[in-house]
């Protein structure tokens, strides 16, 4: 399931979402995608001719006008289409059974360009697996991972978002990067007394946290020649909040 509803997504559907062939649901309610739904992303339906995924529903709001020319909706052939009056009431009483909000409210912002523009991996497939990469290896509770303002939907929505880096969900520094930003954020990092994230930080030795090089040289952190994390010193430094055990721990 993959809902885009009530965010501030805009452009075209790229035929690119065609690659989520185990996709069932996909919703796009409240949003600002306007223009055509591919024949590409269409064919994910196994209902129609020549469809080969596992698509039920494709929620949006439709072009009423059938033209696409300063629509507020897209024209497509295979949507279920949705009055833009009734949208809030349809995304909530939804009888899907599972619902993951990979991009809202943790994605931000996003502009798709024309389909000829998009190469590599969509910015929100990429939040999904990541999100997905997280869930997997059981290192946060669900339900904190998919909440904006707790400290692992902080240190998510950083990673997809704001890193530098922008490391892939397949990338093995991905898990113990995202685990430091929970710590971080756990801690109140932005009042650290040294190497927080804001502007102005001193940081004597090592890097500051969420500065754009590898866990290994952030402030306080040991790691093995491979890589891997050993120790977290940050005594004396103003921390306060609460540890995360369950990431520290996995």
């Amino acid at each position: 399931v993959l809902r885009l509803d009530n965010t501030r997504i805009s452009g075209t559907l790229p035929a690119s979402v065609s690659q989520l062939g185990s996709l069932e649901v996909l919703s796009i309610q409240e949003t600002r995608i306007r223009g055509n739904v591919s024949q590409e992303i269409c064919s994910l339906d196994a209902d129609i001719e020549g469809g080969h995924g596992s698509l039920t529903k494709l929620y949006a709001e439709c072009d009423e006008d059938g033209d696409c020319v300063g629509s507020r909706g897209v024209c497509c052939q295979c949507c279920d289409c949705v009055p833009r009056e009734s949208t809030s009431a349809s995304s909530s009483s939804s009888d899907d059974d599972t619902v993951y909000l990979f991009c809202s409210p943790i994605i931000e912002e996003i502009q798709f360009a024309s389909d000829d523009d998009q190469n590599g991996t969509l910015p929100f497939l990429r939040s999904e697996l990541i999100i997905q990469s997280i869930m997997h290896y059981n290192v946060s509770d669900e339900n904190l991972l998919l909440q904006a303002s707790s400290p692992q939907g902080r240190a998510a929505s950083w990673i997809i978002n704001r890193d530098e880096l922008q490391l892939n969900a397949t990338d093995p520094s991905l898990l113990q990067r995202y685990v430091m930003a929970v710590l971080y954020f756990s801690t109140d990092g932005d009042n650290w007394l040294r190497c927080s994230a804001t502007e102005g930080s001193s940081c004597g030795t090592g890097s500051a946290f969420l500065s754009n090089v590898s866990v290994c040289d952030w402030y306080g952190v040991t790691c093995t020649s491979r890589g891997y994390i050993t120790s977290v010193r940050l005594e004396y430094n103003f921390l306060a909040g609460t540890v995360p055990i369950k990431e520290l721990s996995g």
